[in-house]
């Protein structure tokens, strides 16, 4: 502190602004010894609490999630969403195996059904698509050290790969 403690660079706030000092605060034994009286009538006739003063950080620009951070969330809702159907896919269209005497039966499949296995590579490149298309609106915001990038977005493009993988090679 510089001089008698009513500079700017003062940390106590209601010393500053009421001229008074409340017992309790670092300020109050100082000034209680060396007789001080406040600023002046007009000061000293009301006050405010004493709390510490706090330099003001900078300001934030960002208020909250951006119109790109929300549609990179829904990105990955919507993939995973479309890559939970694409699982399903494979257990419908599979060969029934229902044992020996059933295969004499008509009716069951014992073959894949290659329609139903086409839509299952359709969904998994749609979800690498809009894994890719998430990254790179990611890649782009990402700016600040605070910033992340989306792990989901980089998982559904990993299961994506791996299943278009296995149907090249299944099929």
């Amino acid at each position: 502190m510089k001089g008698n403690g009513f500079g700017t660079r003062n940390r106590w706030r209601g010393v500053l602004i009421s001229g008074k000092v409340h017992k309790g605060s670092p300020c109050f034994d100082r000034f209680s010894k060396t007789g001080f009286r406040g600023l002046s009538s007009a000061h000293s006739s009301g006050g405010l609490p004493m709390t510490p003063f706090r330099p003001t950080s900078p300001q934030r620009r960002r208020k909250g999630p951006d119109f790109w951070f929300r549609s990179i969330r829904w990105l990955a809702v919507i993939g995973w969403l479309i890559m939970t159907g694409a699982l399903f896919i494979p257990t419908v269209a599979k060969p029934d195996h229902k044992g020996n005497i059933a295969k004499l039966a008509e009716g069951l499949r014992t073959t894949w059904d290659l329609e139903l296995m086409k839509y299952f590579f359709y969904c998994m490149i749609v979800g690498l698509c809009i894994s890719i298309a998430g990254f790179v609106i990611n890649t782009k915001r990402h700016r600040r050290k605070s910033d992340e990038y989306l792990i989901s977005l980089i998982l559904l493009g990993f299961v994506s790969i791996v299943g278009m993988v296995t149907y090249l090679i299944t099929f």
